[in-house]
Parts: C-alpha cells; sequence; structure tokens
C-alpha cells in the first residue's frame, strides 16, 4: 500500500464521508448526462428502426416534430433511379385514441406504410405486419407512457371514433413530445385521412449498389428533398432538439454541480488530513523526500477516494436509471462510452482537489519541528 493511501485509511471516518460525497457528485452527473441523452435518444427513437439504406424527407423539415410533407409523385419518381429496389412511403397523423377504463380520448401518433413493405426492423414481424393488409388492424406501442388504458390482443379501439381491431404490439417508445403510436397500413389510415401525403420515405437499395452515387441521383431527381442515411437524421434529430432548446444547457450545469460538489467534498478532506498531519508532512521533507513526492502521496490520495466513489455510485446509477426509464419511459440506459466519460469527470474530481489542497501540503516547514 503507497504512502498516499496508507495516510488515508488510517482515518476511516474521513474516508467514508469523502467517497460518500464523490459517489453523490457521481450520481448527480450520471443522471444529469442520462437526462440529456434520454432526451434526445427518445427523440430519434423512430430513426433507429428505419429499415434502408437511405431516408428522404422535406427540405423544410427541420427537426421530426414539423409536419412538413412531400408530394407522393416522388415516390416514383424516385423508385425509377437505377439501383434503387424500392421506395417505401411513411405517412403519419395525429389521431384520437379513447382510453377504455376512463372513455377519455388521448392523442397519439400513428404511422401508416403499406403492409406489403418492410420500412422498419426491430419493431413487428411479418406475422404482425401481414395483419395490417386487413382494414382497420392497427399495432399499439406497448412501450407508450400509461395514458391509454388497458388495451388487449383482439380488442376494439375507438380511433377518431370508429372502431379499429388491436392485432398485436410492438416496442418503439415515447418522445419527448408524443406519449405513444400506432402502425396500421395505408389502406387503413389513407381512406380516414383523405389527402395526406408522406412523411418521409424510405429507400432500400439493391444489393451491391452504389450508396453515394445513388443518393447524388436522388437529390438531383428531387431537389426539394433532403436525402440521409438513417444515422445522419439520428444525428440532425439529436444536434436540433440539443442547439435549439435549452435542453442541453440545463442538464450541462447540472453536471457542472455535481463537478463542483465532488470537488469541494475531496478538496475539503484532503485538506483536514494534510492540516492534521502537517508535521508528518514536514518530517517526509526532513529527510529529503521532495515536493513532486509530497505532491503524489496527495493525489494519491484524491485519485483513491475518487475510484471508490465512482464503484460506489454506479451500481446506484442502474437502480436508479431502471426506474426512470420506468416511470418516464424515456430511453435511460448506460453503456460503456458514457461509464468511461463520467469516469474521466470523476478522476478529474479528484486530480482538481488535489491541485488545490497540495498547495497546503508543500508548505509543511521542517524548521517548525524543534
Amino acid at each position: 500500500m503507497g504512502t498516499g493511501l496508507a495516510i488515508i485509511w488510517h482515518a476511516k471516518s474521513r474516508l467514508l464521508f469523502s467517497v460518500s460525497g464523490i459517489a453523490m457528485a457521481v450520481v448527480i452527473i450520471f443522471v444529469e448526462q442520462g437526462f440529456l441523452y434520454g432526451v434526445l435518444d427518445s427523440q430519434a427513437r423512430i430513426t433507429r428502426h428505419l429499415n434502408g439504406e437511405l431516408v428522404v424527407i422535406h427540405e423544410s423539415r427541420t427537426h421530426l416534430n414539423k409536419w412538413n410533407t412531400f408530394k407522393k409523385a416522388h415516390i416514383h419518381r424516385l423508385a425509377a433511379v437505377a439501383g434503387v429496389a424500392t421506395v417505401i412511403p411513411i405517412y403519419k397523423t395525429k389521431v384520437r385514441l379513447r382510453n377504455p377504463d376512463t372513455e377519455r380520448e388521448k392523442m397519439i401518433l400513428a404511422y401508416g406504410f403499406p403492409p406489403s413493405t418492410t420500412p422498419f426492423h426491430g419493431l413487428i414481424d411479418n406475422v404482425a405486419r401481414s395483419t395490417l393488409k386487413r382494414r382497420g388492424s392497427v399495432l399499439f406501442d406497448q412501450l407508450s407512457r400509461n395514458i391509454y388504458g388497458t388495451l388487449t390482443l383482439g380488442s376494439d379501439l375507438e380511433i377518431n371514433g370508429e372502431n379499429h381491431r388491436l392485432e398485436g404490439f410492438f416496442r418503439m417508445g415515447p418522445t419527448i413530445v408524443y406519449d405513444g403510436a400506432l402502425l396500421m397500413g395505408d389502406g387503413t389510415l389513407l381512406p380516414h385521412h383523405p389527402g395526406i401525403e408522406p412523411i418521409m420515405a424510405v429507400v432500400q437499395l439493391e444489393q451491391n449498389a452504389d450508396l453515394a452515387a445513388i443518393r447524388l441521383t436522388l437529390e438531383r431527381a428531387a431537389p426539394q428533398l433532403t436525402v440521409m442515411t438513417p444515422g445522419e437524421l439520428e444525428g440532425k434529430e439529436k444536434a436540433f432538439v440539443e442547439q435549439s432548446t435549452p435542453i442541453g444547457i440545463l442538464f450541462g450545469i447540472g453536471m457542472v454541480a455535481g463537478l463542483v460538489i465532488g470537488v469541494v467534498v475531496c478538496y475539503q478532506v484532503l485538506f483536514n488530513d494534510i492540516n492534521n498531519m502537517l508535521p508528518q508532512y514536514a518530517t517526509l521533507k526532513a529527510m529529503g523526500y521532495s515536493n513532486v513526492f509530497l505532491a503524489a502521496v496527495v493525489v494519491e490520495q484524491a485519485l483513491f477516494m475518487s475510484v471508490l466513489g465512482f464503484i460506489l455510485a454506479l451500481p446506484i446509477v442502474w437502480l436508479f436509471f431502471d426506474y426512470l426509464a420506468e416511470r418516464t419511459a424515456m430511453l435511460m440506459f448506460i453503456d460503456w462510452q458514457r461509464i468511461l466519460r463520467v469516469f474521466v469527470l470523476t478522476l478529474g474530481i479528484g486530480l482538481t482537489a488535489a491541485v488545490l489542497a497540495v498547495r497546503v501540503a508543500l508548505r509543511a516547514d521542517p524548521a517548525r519541528l524543534f
């Protein structure tokens, strides 16, 4: 065990206080980061399920909550481009779904598409998709917020005052604006919404097709449309939400607050330990140990407390995220990239506190021992 670890381990009550404070700071940082990414990921949910190499939207549709549509004639024009296997229109509208428990109507998104096509992956299987060929059949998002009542397979759903049959479920989840979603075939959606145009289109290419060349051709064929990959659409949506709303600033302030709390707690413990053991530090200097060695001792203590605080916080955060995801229906999860980011910030807490506290140790004067 190093000198720094021996010193900090000797004062177990202070170690516990410091580790608990840092753990609280780490939890705050994780939660603020989780809320930020939860909002961004939830807003762009649908882009992760688009089953195509390219997706087409109207050039004026700066974010997914805008309702800019384009003429269906563009679908045929794009489908005629060499290398394109199929272009699948996706329709989107808001409908009123009656809660069977309360008899109250709630707004919900409805997506429509030709049920003989596969514009989505990871949402529905072929059996569920085939049920949408029957007019009046719908699928309900099981991850919708709990405001639509108890819905059972095969039951009747009243949508905009007309009965539809619930043929199955899928799992996508709500956005920050809308609480849930339905999927239905275009044969069910379009007759009730005359004049509705596609909100986007999924472009599936032929095998070994040149994506870059076809993308350029599609852009030239329909200059009023924007052509991008699903990943680019996801990035665009997240960037818009983060840059055009105060969400990033608000959660960023919360993360800074967590950092400050961690630095203050860690510094306070280090300061008290160093101040109480100043004669010992002076003795080390008298024995010939350099200021670099003393600084390393302080840094060792700070990093040890930071790592312990991080380890203590991690299971708490995991449980808390599960609770938040269940209560809010947001995409609250932790991946290794986000864990690493917070771990680096946690080490930064320790290093910052050490830099602030090391000056006290360096002031230790061997002459005062006599």
